[in-house]
Protein backbone atom coordinates (compact mmCIF):
# COMPACT_ATOMS: atom_id res chain seq x y z
CA UNK A 1 0.00 0.00 0.00
CA UNK A 2 1.09 3.57 -0.55
CA UNK A 3 0.13 4.33 3.03
CA UNK A 4 -2.91 6.59 2.92
CA UNK A 5 -5.73 4.18 2.11
CA UNK A 6 -6.92 3.82 5.69
CA UNK A 7 -6.32 3.20 9.35
CA UNK A 8 -4.96 -0.34 9.86
CA UNK A 9 -7.43 -0.90 12.68
CA UNK A 10 -10.38 0.10 10.45
CA UNK A 11 -12.42 0.90 13.55
CA UNK A 12 -15.90 2.25 12.86
CA UNK A 13 -16.99 5.79 13.59
CA UNK A 14 -19.28 5.99 16.63
CA UNK A 15 -22.36 6.36 14.44
CA UNK A 16 -21.53 3.42 12.15
CA UNK A 17 -22.78 -0.12 12.56
CA UNK A 18 -20.20 -2.71 13.58
CA UNK A 19 -20.01 -5.63 11.16
CA UNK A 20 -17.59 -7.75 13.19
CA UNK A 21 -15.15 -7.85 16.07
CA UNK A 22 -11.49 -8.71 15.53
CA UNK A 23 -8.51 -9.72 17.65
CA UNK A 24 -5.01 -9.25 16.27
CA UNK A 25 -2.93 -12.04 17.74
CA UNK A 26 0.08 -11.77 15.42
CA UNK A 27 0.86 -8.04 15.14
CA UNK A 28 2.89 -6.83 12.20
CA UNK A 29 2.10 -9.70 9.83
CA UNK A 30 -1.14 -8.47 8.21
CA UNK A 31 -3.50 -5.53 8.68
CA UNK A 32 -7.15 -4.88 7.84
CA UNK A 33 -7.89 -1.60 6.11
CA UNK A 34 -10.70 0.33 4.46
CA UNK A 35 -9.26 1.72 1.26
CA UNK A 36 -10.16 4.84 -0.68
CA UNK A 37 -12.75 4.65 -3.49
CA UNK A 38 -10.23 6.10 -5.94
CA UNK A 39 -7.48 3.64 -4.96
CA UNK A 40 -5.37 6.60 -3.86
CA UNK A 41 -5.93 8.37 -7.16
CA UNK A 42 -4.80 5.41 -9.28
CA UNK A 43 -8.07 5.19 -11.24
CA UNK A 44 -8.26 6.89 -14.64
CA UNK A 45 -9.70 10.40 -14.20
CA UNK A 46 -12.83 9.56 -16.18
CA UNK A 47 -13.66 6.61 -13.93
CA UNK A 48 -12.72 8.49 -10.75
CA UNK A 49 -15.10 11.32 -11.59
CA UNK A 50 -18.10 9.44 -12.88
CA UNK A 51 -18.16 5.67 -12.20
CA UNK A 52 -20.07 5.22 -8.95
CA UNK A 53 -20.23 1.38 -9.14
CA UNK A 54 -16.42 1.12 -9.35
CA UNK A 55 -16.10 3.65 -6.52
CA UNK A 56 -18.26 1.54 -4.25
CA UNK A 57 -16.55 -1.66 -5.34
CA UNK A 58 -13.12 -0.25 -4.51
CA UNK A 59 -14.00 0.67 -0.94
CA UNK A 60 -16.16 -2.40 -0.22
CA UNK A 61 -15.10 -4.56 2.69
CA UNK A 62 -11.81 -4.69 4.56
CA UNK A 63 -8.64 -5.40 2.63
CA UNK A 64 -6.20 -7.96 4.05
CA UNK A 65 -2.80 -6.32 3.61
CA UNK A 66 0.42 -8.31 3.85
CA UNK A 67 3.26 -6.40 5.53
CA UNK A 68 6.15 -8.39 4.02
CA UNK A 69 6.37 -9.66 0.41
CA UNK A 70 6.42 -13.39 -0.30
CA UNK A 71 7.01 -15.62 -3.30
CA UNK A 72 4.83 -18.68 -3.95
CA UNK A 73 5.66 -21.47 -6.36
CA UNK A 74 4.98 -25.13 -7.08
CA UNK A 75 7.38 -27.77 -8.38
CA UNK A 76 7.67 -31.56 -8.30
CA UNK A 77 8.20 -31.51 -4.55
CA UNK A 78 5.04 -29.49 -3.92
CA UNK A 79 4.24 -25.96 -2.85
CA UNK A 80 6.90 -23.64 -1.47
CA UNK A 81 6.74 -20.22 0.19
CA UNK A 82 9.81 -17.97 0.18
CA UNK A 83 9.76 -15.24 2.85
CA UNK A 84 11.75 -12.30 4.11
CA UNK A 85 13.46 -12.81 7.50
CA UNK A 86 10.81 -10.72 9.37
CA UNK A 87 7.98 -12.72 7.81
CA UNK A 88 9.74 -15.99 8.60
CA UNK A 89 10.11 -14.98 12.22
CA UNK A 90 6.42 -14.02 12.44
CA UNK A 91 5.00 -17.08 10.73
CA UNK A 92 7.37 -19.75 12.03
CA UNK A 93 8.49 -18.54 15.45
CA UNK A 94 6.19 -15.88 16.89
CA UNK A 95 3.15 -17.89 15.85
CA UNK A 96 3.85 -20.54 18.51
CA UNK A 97 3.58 -18.11 21.40
CA UNK A 98 0.55 -16.42 19.81
CA UNK A 99 -1.35 -19.70 19.46
CA UNK A 100 -0.42 -20.77 23.00
CA UNK A 101 -1.80 -17.49 24.37
CA UNK A 102 -5.05 -17.90 22.41
CA UNK A 103 -5.50 -21.42 23.74
CA UNK A 104 -4.71 -20.38 27.31
CA UNK A 105 -7.18 -17.50 27.00
CA UNK A 106 -9.93 -19.78 25.77
CA UNK A 107 -10.09 -18.15 22.33
CA UNK A 108 -9.02 -21.33 20.54
CA UNK A 109 -10.12 -24.84 21.45
CA UNK A 110 -7.22 -26.80 22.94
CA UNK A 111 -6.42 -29.68 20.60
CA UNK A 112 -9.07 -28.48 18.17
CA UNK A 113 -8.75 -28.10 14.41
CA UNK A 114 -7.21 -24.61 14.40
CA UNK A 115 -4.88 -25.39 17.30
CA UNK A 116 -3.53 -28.41 15.45
CA UNK A 117 -3.28 -26.60 12.12
CA UNK A 118 -1.59 -23.40 13.28
CA UNK A 119 0.41 -24.47 16.36
CA UNK A 120 3.77 -24.47 14.56
CA UNK A 121 3.18 -22.52 11.36
CA UNK A 122 1.01 -19.57 10.27
CA UNK A 123 1.38 -20.79 6.67
CA UNK A 124 0.70 -24.53 6.80
CA UNK A 125 0.48 -26.38 3.48
CA UNK A 126 -2.02 -29.19 3.07
CA UNK A 127 -1.96 -30.97 -0.28
CA UNK A 128 -2.63 -28.26 -2.87
CA UNK A 129 -3.65 -25.55 -0.43
CA UNK A 130 -1.71 -22.89 1.45
CA UNK A 131 -3.54 -21.83 4.62
CA UNK A 132 -2.38 -18.29 5.31
CA UNK A 133 -3.39 -17.21 8.81
CA UNK A 134 -3.54 -13.42 8.83
CA UNK A 135 -2.93 -13.26 12.58
CA UNK A 136 -6.53 -12.14 13.17
CA UNK A 137 -9.51 -13.85 14.76
CA UNK A 138 -12.97 -12.53 13.89
CA UNK A 139 -16.56 -12.79 15.08
CA UNK A 140 -19.40 -11.42 12.90
CA UNK A 141 -22.23 -9.30 14.30
CA UNK A 142 -25.73 -10.84 14.51
CA UNK A 143 -27.20 -11.37 11.06
CA UNK A 144 -23.86 -10.77 9.33
CA UNK A 145 -21.78 -13.16 7.23
CA UNK A 146 -18.17 -12.39 6.40
CA UNK A 147 -17.31 -13.45 2.85
CA UNK A 148 -13.56 -14.08 2.67
CA UNK A 149 -12.12 -13.96 -0.82
CA UNK A 150 -9.63 -12.40 -3.19
CA UNK A 151 -8.54 -8.79 -3.38
CA UNK A 152 -10.40 -7.16 -6.25
CA UNK A 153 -9.33 -4.19 -8.40
CA UNK A 154 -5.71 -4.68 -7.37
CA UNK A 155 -4.70 -8.03 -8.75
CA UNK A 156 -2.73 -10.20 -6.30
CA UNK A 157 -2.18 -12.97 -8.90
CA UNK A 158 -3.24 -15.74 -6.54
CA UNK A 159 -6.39 -17.81 -6.51
CA UNK A 160 -8.29 -17.63 -3.21
CA UNK A 161 -10.83 -20.30 -2.25
CA UNK A 162 -13.83 -18.26 -1.12
CA UNK A 163 -15.51 -19.12 2.16
CA UNK A 164 -17.67 -17.39 4.76
CA UNK A 165 -17.69 -16.95 8.53
CA UNK A 166 -21.09 -16.69 10.25
CA UNK A 167 -20.66 -18.54 13.55
CA UNK A 168 -20.90 -16.32 16.63
CA UNK A 169 -20.20 -18.97 19.27
CA UNK A 170 -16.58 -17.83 19.42
CA UNK A 171 -13.77 -16.29 17.40
CA UNK A 172 -12.65 -17.87 14.13
CA UNK A 173 -9.10 -17.51 12.75
CA UNK A 174 -9.13 -15.33 9.64
CA UNK A 175 -7.40 -17.63 7.16
CA UNK A 176 -6.91 -17.14 3.43
CA UNK A 177 -6.96 -20.45 1.58
CA UNK A 178 -4.70 -20.15 -1.47
CA UNK A 179 -5.31 -22.62 -4.28
CA UNK A 180 -1.86 -23.85 -5.24
CA UNK A 181 -2.99 -25.67 -8.39
CA UNK A 182 -2.56 -22.49 -10.43
CA UNK A 183 1.06 -21.97 -9.30
CA UNK A 184 4.07 -23.04 -11.34
CA UNK A 185 7.83 -23.23 -10.77
CA UNK A 186 8.19 -19.56 -11.70
CA UNK A 187 7.60 -17.61 -8.46
CA UNK A 188 4.45 -15.55 -7.98
CA UNK A 189 5.23 -12.56 -5.78
CA UNK A 190 2.53 -11.32 -3.43
CA UNK A 191 2.55 -8.14 -1.40
CA UNK A 192 0.16 -5.62 0.11
CA UNK A 193 -3.49 -6.50 -0.66
CA UNK A 194 -3.99 -10.26 -0.87
CA UNK A 195 -7.61 -10.75 0.21
CA UNK A 196 -10.81 -9.11 1.37
CA UNK A 197 -13.31 -9.50 4.20
CA UNK A 198 -16.72 -8.42 2.90
CA UNK A 199 -19.64 -8.21 5.39
CA UNK A 200 -22.99 -9.22 3.88
CA UNK A 201 -26.32 -10.38 5.29
CA UNK A 202 -26.26 -13.97 6.50
CA UNK A 203 -29.52 -14.74 4.74
CA UNK A 204 -30.86 -13.74 1.32
CA UNK A 205 -32.46 -15.37 -1.69
CA UNK A 206 -32.12 -15.10 -5.46
CA UNK A 207 -34.50 -16.49 -8.06
CA UNK A 208 -33.44 -16.86 -11.71
CA UNK A 209 -36.11 -16.23 -14.37
CA UNK A 210 -36.50 -15.29 -18.02
CA UNK A 211 -36.78 -11.59 -18.85
CA UNK A 212 -40.18 -12.47 -20.33
CA UNK A 213 -41.52 -12.38 -16.77
CA UNK A 214 -40.23 -8.85 -16.16
CA UNK A 215 -41.53 -6.31 -18.71
CA UNK A 216 -40.98 -3.58 -16.11
CA UNK A 217 -37.23 -4.30 -16.13
CA UNK A 218 -37.16 -3.99 -19.93
CA UNK A 219 -39.07 -0.70 -19.74
CA UNK A 220 -36.66 0.66 -17.12
CA UNK A 221 -33.65 -0.29 -19.26
CA UNK A 222 -35.10 1.37 -22.36
CA UNK A 223 -36.03 4.45 -20.36
CA UNK A 224 -32.52 4.83 -18.94
CA UNK A 225 -30.55 4.12 -22.11
CA UNK A 226 -32.58 6.39 -24.35
CA UNK A 227 -31.41 8.58 -27.20
CA UNK A 228 -30.80 11.58 -24.95
CA UNK A 229 -28.49 9.52 -22.71
CA UNK A 230 -26.23 8.60 -25.61
CA UNK A 231 -26.40 12.09 -27.08
CA UNK A 232 -25.08 13.57 -23.84
CA UNK A 233 -22.56 10.78 -23.31
CA UNK A 234 -21.02 11.42 -26.73
CA UNK A 235 -19.66 14.69 -25.34
CA UNK A 236 -19.38 14.13 -21.60
CA UNK A 237 -20.44 11.69 -18.83
CA UNK A 238 -24.21 11.94 -18.44
CA UNK A 239 -24.41 11.65 -14.64
CA UNK A 240 -27.77 9.92 -15.11
CA UNK A 241 -26.99 6.99 -12.82
CA UNK A 242 -26.32 9.28 -9.87
CA UNK A 243 -29.51 11.25 -10.53
CA UNK A 244 -31.54 8.04 -10.56
CA UNK A 245 -30.11 7.04 -7.18
CA UNK A 246 -31.10 10.37 -5.62
CA UNK A 247 -34.70 9.94 -6.71
CA UNK A 248 -35.70 7.06 -4.39
CA UNK A 249 -36.61 7.67 -0.75
CA UNK A 250 -37.97 4.40 0.63
CA UNK A 251 -37.24 2.64 3.96
CA UNK A 252 -34.82 -0.28 3.48
CA UNK A 253 -36.22 -3.79 3.47
CA UNK A 254 -35.20 -6.05 6.34
CA UNK A 255 -34.70 -9.08 4.09
CA UNK A 256 -33.74 -9.68 0.48
CA UNK A 257 -35.82 -11.80 -1.87
CA UNK A 258 -33.90 -10.90 -5.01
CA UNK A 259 -34.56 -11.82 -8.62
CA UNK A 260 -32.29 -12.30 -11.60
CA UNK A 261 -33.68 -11.97 -15.10
CA UNK A 262 -31.86 -13.04 -18.25
CA UNK A 263 -32.46 -12.65 -21.97
CA UNK A 264 -31.04 -14.93 -24.63
CA UNK A 265 -29.39 -18.31 -23.95
CA UNK A 266 -30.25 -19.87 -20.58
CA UNK A 267 -26.69 -20.64 -19.45
CA UNK A 268 -26.54 -18.73 -16.16
CA UNK A 269 -27.05 -20.27 -12.73
CA UNK A 270 -27.87 -19.35 -9.14
CA UNK A 271 -25.87 -21.26 -6.53
CA UNK A 272 -25.24 -21.04 -2.80
CA UNK A 273 -21.91 -20.70 -1.01
CA UNK A 274 -21.22 -23.92 0.90
CA UNK A 275 -17.76 -23.50 2.41
CA UNK A 276 -17.63 -22.08 5.94
CA UNK A 277 -14.96 -21.56 8.60
CA UNK A 278 -16.05 -21.54 12.23
CA UNK A 279 -14.40 -21.79 15.68
CA UNK A 280 -14.29 -25.58 15.38
CA UNK A 281 -12.86 -25.86 11.86
CA UNK A 282 -14.13 -26.06 8.28
CA UNK A 283 -17.63 -27.07 7.20
CA UNK A 284 -18.90 -27.81 3.70
CA UNK A 285 -22.51 -27.00 4.39
CA UNK A 286 -24.23 -23.78 5.41
CA UNK A 287 -25.39 -23.59 9.04
CA UNK A 288 -29.12 -23.63 9.67
CA UNK A 289 -30.79 -20.36 8.75
CA UNK A 290 -27.86 -19.17 6.61
CA UNK A 291 -28.16 -18.67 2.85
CA UNK A 292 -25.52 -16.91 0.73
CA UNK A 293 -26.72 -17.12 -2.88
CA UNK A 294 -24.87 -15.85 -5.91
CA UNK A 295 -25.51 -15.82 -9.64
CA UNK A 296 -22.85 -16.91 -12.12
CA UNK A 297 -23.06 -15.19 -15.51
CA UNK A 298 -21.61 -17.18 -18.40
CA UNK A 299 -20.51 -16.07 -21.83
CA UNK A 300 -23.09 -16.37 -24.62
CA UNK A 301 -21.09 -14.77 -27.44
CA UNK A 302 -17.68 -16.14 -28.44
CA UNK A 303 -15.41 -13.10 -28.63
CA UNK A 304 -11.85 -12.56 -29.83
CA UNK A 305 -9.75 -9.41 -29.84
CA UNK A 306 -6.09 -8.49 -30.13
CA UNK A 307 -4.69 -5.98 -27.59
CA UNK A 308 -1.47 -4.20 -28.55
CA UNK A 309 -1.08 -2.30 -25.30
CA UNK A 310 -2.96 0.76 -26.53
CA UNK A 311 -6.07 -0.48 -28.34
CA UNK A 312 -7.88 -3.50 -29.74
CA UNK A 313 -6.49 -3.96 -33.25
CA UNK A 314 -9.09 -6.55 -34.24
CA UNK A 315 -12.36 -7.85 -32.89
CA UNK A 316 -14.65 -10.73 -33.74
CA UNK A 317 -17.97 -11.67 -32.19
CA UNK A 318 -19.89 -14.80 -33.19
CA UNK A 319 -23.46 -13.79 -32.37
CA UNK A 320 -26.21 -15.12 -34.73
CA UNK A 321 -27.84 -17.75 -32.51
CA UNK A 322 -27.47 -15.75 -29.32
CA UNK A 323 -28.76 -12.58 -30.98
CA UNK A 324 -31.85 -14.37 -32.26
CA UNK A 325 -32.63 -15.67 -28.76
CA UNK A 326 -32.09 -12.20 -27.29
CA UNK A 327 -34.44 -10.58 -29.79
CA UNK A 328 -37.19 -13.15 -29.16
CA UNK A 329 -37.04 -12.72 -25.40
CA UNK A 330 -36.83 -8.93 -25.58
CA UNK A 331 -39.89 -8.65 -27.82
CA UNK A 332 -41.81 -11.13 -25.67
CA UNK A 333 -41.19 -8.83 -22.67
CA UNK A 334 -42.58 -5.83 -24.56
CA UNK A 335 -39.23 -4.40 -25.59
CA UNK A 336 -38.25 -2.84 -28.90
CA UNK A 337 -35.49 -4.43 -30.95
CA UNK A 338 -34.64 -1.14 -32.59
CA UNK A 339 -33.35 2.02 -31.01
CA UNK A 340 -30.48 3.06 -28.81
CA UNK A 341 -31.20 0.86 -25.77
CA UNK A 342 -31.37 -2.39 -27.71
CA UNK A 343 -28.36 -1.48 -29.85
CA UNK A 344 -26.35 -0.92 -26.67
CA UNK A 345 -27.51 -4.15 -25.01
CA UNK A 346 -26.91 -6.28 -28.08
CA UNK A 347 -23.40 -4.85 -28.49
CA UNK A 348 -22.40 -7.07 -25.53
CA UNK A 349 -18.63 -6.48 -25.73
CA UNK A 350 -17.08 -2.99 -25.85
CA UNK A 351 -13.51 -2.06 -26.74
CA UNK A 352 -11.35 -0.04 -24.33
CA UNK A 353 -10.77 3.68 -24.76
CA UNK A 354 -7.38 4.24 -26.35
CA UNK A 355 -4.48 3.84 -23.90
CA UNK A 356 -6.81 2.74 -21.07
CA UNK A 357 -6.50 -0.99 -20.32
CA UNK A 358 -10.18 -1.51 -19.48
CA UNK A 359 -12.90 -3.06 -21.63
CA UNK A 360 -16.58 -3.50 -20.78
CA UNK A 361 -18.97 -6.42 -20.94
CA UNK A 362 -22.72 -5.75 -21.08
CA UNK A 363 -24.34 -9.13 -20.28
CA UNK A 364 -28.02 -9.73 -20.98
CA UNK A 365 -28.67 -10.18 -17.28
CA UNK A 366 -30.50 -7.96 -14.77
CA UNK A 367 -30.57 -7.95 -10.96
CA UNK A 368 -33.54 -6.73 -8.93
CA UNK A 369 -33.33 -6.30 -5.15
CA UNK A 370 -35.67 -4.70 -2.57
CA UNK A 371 -35.18 -1.15 -1.25
CA UNK A 372 -31.90 -0.61 0.59
CA UNK A 373 -30.15 -3.58 -1.07
CA UNK A 374 -27.41 -3.39 -3.68
CA UNK A 375 -25.63 -6.02 -5.75
CA UNK A 376 -21.91 -6.81 -5.58
CA UNK A 377 -20.49 -7.64 -9.01
CA UNK A 378 -17.30 -9.70 -8.90
CA UNK A 379 -15.55 -10.23 -12.21
CA UNK A 380 -13.77 -13.50 -12.93
CA UNK A 381 -10.54 -13.96 -14.90
CA UNK A 382 -11.49 -14.50 -18.54
CA UNK A 383 -9.41 -14.78 -21.68
CA UNK A 384 -6.28 -13.39 -20.04
CA UNK A 385 -8.08 -10.41 -18.53
CA UNK A 386 -9.33 -9.92 -14.99
CA UNK A 387 -12.77 -8.71 -13.94
CA UNK A 388 -13.08 -5.96 -11.36
CA UNK A 389 -15.46 -5.47 -8.42
CA UNK A 390 -18.35 -3.04 -8.65
CA UNK A 391 -21.55 -2.41 -6.72
CA UNK A 392 -24.82 -1.31 -8.31
CA UNK A 393 -27.93 -0.04 -6.53
CA UNK A 394 -30.06 -2.81 -7.99
CA UNK A 395 -33.18 -1.63 -6.16
CA UNK A 396 -33.19 1.26 -8.63
CA UNK A 397 -30.90 0.28 -11.52
CA UNK A 398 -30.90 -3.33 -12.73
CA UNK A 399 -28.42 -3.63 -15.57
CA UNK A 400 -25.46 -5.88 -14.74
CA UNK A 401 -22.18 -4.86 -16.40
CA UNK A 402 -18.53 -5.66 -15.85
CA UNK A 403 -15.23 -3.87 -16.44
CA UNK A 404 -12.17 -6.01 -17.20
CA UNK A 405 -8.53 -5.09 -16.76
CA UNK A 406 -6.00 -5.88 -19.47
CA UNK A 407 -2.47 -6.62 -18.27
CA UNK A 408 -0.27 -7.69 -21.18
CA UNK A 409 -0.55 -7.34 -24.96
CA UNK A 410 -1.87 -10.38 -26.76
CA UNK A 411 -5.03 -12.11 -27.94
CA UNK A 412 -8.11 -12.10 -25.72
CA UNK A 413 -10.36 -15.09 -26.43
CA UNK A 414 -13.51 -15.74 -24.42
CA UNK A 415 -15.18 -19.03 -25.24
CA UNK A 416 -18.84 -19.92 -25.04
CA UNK A 417 -19.92 -20.88 -21.54
CA UNK A 418 -16.94 -19.26 -19.81
CA UNK A 419 -17.92 -17.91 -16.36
CA UNK A 420 -17.56 -14.12 -16.61
CA UNK A 421 -18.77 -12.75 -13.30
CA UNK A 422 -20.63 -13.56 -10.12
CA UNK A 423 -22.95 -11.30 -8.18
CA UNK A 424 -24.84 -11.38 -4.91
CA UNK A 425 -26.93 -9.01 -2.75
CA UNK A 426 -25.64 -6.78 0.04
CA UNK A 427 -27.57 -4.44 2.36
CA UNK A 428 -26.19 -0.93 1.92
CA UNK A 429 -26.07 -0.45 5.69
CA UNK A 430 -23.21 -2.98 5.77
CA UNK A 431 -21.20 -1.21 3.07
CA UNK A 432 -20.37 1.56 5.55
CA UNK A 433 -20.18 -0.67 8.63
CA UNK A 434 -16.91 -0.79 10.51
CA UNK A 435 -15.13 -3.33 12.67
CA UNK A 436 -14.17 -3.25 16.31
CA UNK A 437 -10.59 -4.20 17.14
CA UNK A 438 -10.45 -5.73 20.61
CA UNK A 439 -7.50 -5.55 22.94
CA UNK A 440 -6.12 -8.78 24.37
CA UNK A 441 -4.24 -9.17 27.63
Amino acid sequence: MSGSDGDPSATADPGDACAFEAIQALPGFCSLIKRSPTLDGQLPLRAAQHCSPVFEGNEAGFQIVLAQPMALRRNRRGLKVDMTPPAFEQTQQQVRGAIDRLVEGGLLERGGYWHRLLAEDALPIRRNRIFLWTGFLVKPAPGVALRIGRAFNRNSRISIVEHAIVDRSGFTPLVLVIDGSSLRDEPVYIDEEIGCVLPVASRASLRLRSIRAAPQVVQAFESFFDGHYFEVKANKPSGKYRRVLRALVVPPAATCDGEVFYAGPAVHAVSTLRLFHDPRGIAHQAPAGVSLPYCTVRNVVRSTADWDGLAFTSERKETPKAMSALARDWRAAGGRTSGDAYDFLSGYFYRPPRAEPYWQLQPWVFAVTPPGWSTVLDGLPAGGTDGMRGIIHSDQFHSVAMVYRLFTPGRVTIRLGTPLLRFFPIPRRLQSAGMRLLETS
